[in-house]
């Protein structure tokens, strides 16, 4: 997994490093989130694994909660 790949987009913040977290099942997007540390380090692969799977589990929930309310 690569911070330069989807659902990654790095983003540099004062001083501290972030990244914008896809929140998105197929084509469909429902949002990002904002992850960033306070030094200006890299994320570990772990880490970005991690980070891939609590975006998948959100847009997962997101998407339930929208087809549950639509019903």
């Amino acid at each position: 997994m690569s911070l330069q790949s989807p659902p990654f987009r790095p983003t540099l913040l004062q001083g501290s490093i972030g990244i914008d977290i896809l929140l998105s099942i197929r084509s469909q997007a429902f949002g990002a989130i904002l992850v960033a540390r306070q030094e200006p380090q890299m994320f570990t692969e772990q880490e970005l694994q991690l980070l891939a799977t609590v975006g998948a589990a959100l847009a997962l929930s997101l998407r339930n909660a929208e087809t549950h309310h639509q019903s």
